[in-house]
């Protein structure tokens, strides 16, 4: 769907029976703007319940799902052709365990430094709507996770351990918080390299 056209047509002549539809952006927040209005079918059925385990996932591009989807080889057209969020581990992750899931996260994205031109880290924007921009505040109360992960540190660099692990405890600190009956589960990544994930070790 492009321009100006509002309404995209998914299917036609189906079969008569359910069909289930499943709507997910591929890309994060501030690749392409969506906006669901709304859906038009002969009839409408009411949709399953959703899952009662819930889990948020925070973290930069591979939380995003980038490089998830290899449909359009790497180095080819834009960066972020090969995101899709559907395919990212999270998600997955929530599939398996019949549970909902959230993502709370940014490509380029750190704890206490960020890459890619990035002027904000994730402790500055994670309260906003719009993890890109200083909009409105988001209202935690909408959804309260049974567990949260946290995969930051990639884009940080190498840090001076103390300083580091002082921002991430003060991060988790904030999490407990707005979460108080949530889990917390800390994740490396396999992006790093192996002076990172020495470091990461040592501060576990």
């Amino acid at each position: 769907m492009t321009g100006k056209e509002n309404t995209l047509i998914i299917a036609t002549n189906l079969p008569k029976g359910k069909h289930s539809v499943l709507i997910c952006k591929a890309t994060e927040a501030a690749i392409g703007y969506i906006e669901f209005v709304g859906i038009k079918a002969n009839n409408l059925l009411a949709p399953d319940p959703l899952p009662t385990r819930k889990i948020e996932f925070i973290g930069n591009s591979i939380t995003c799902g980038m490089g998830a989807d290899l449909t359009i080889p790497c180095g080819t057209k834009d960066w972020f052709d090969q995101h899709n969020a559907y395919k990212a581990y999270g998600p997955t992750t929530a599939r398996n365990l019949n549970a909902q899931w959230h993502l709370s996260s940014v490509s380029g994205i750190g704890l206490m430094q960020s890459c890619c031109g990035h002027k904000f880290v994730l402790p500055d924007v994670f309260d906003k709507v719009n993890l890109t921009t200083d909009g409105p505040n988001y209202d935690f109360s909408l959804y309260q996770p049974d567990v949260v992960t946290v995969c930051l540190e990639q884009n940080d660099g190498i840090r001076d351990s103390i300083a580091f692990t002082g921002a991430y405890l003060k991060f988790l600190d904030r999490l407990k918080t707005i979460y108080p009956k949530a889990s917390l589960v800390c994740l490396n990544s396999p992006m790093a390299d192996e002076q990172l994930n020495t470091c990461f070790t040592e501060i576990h």
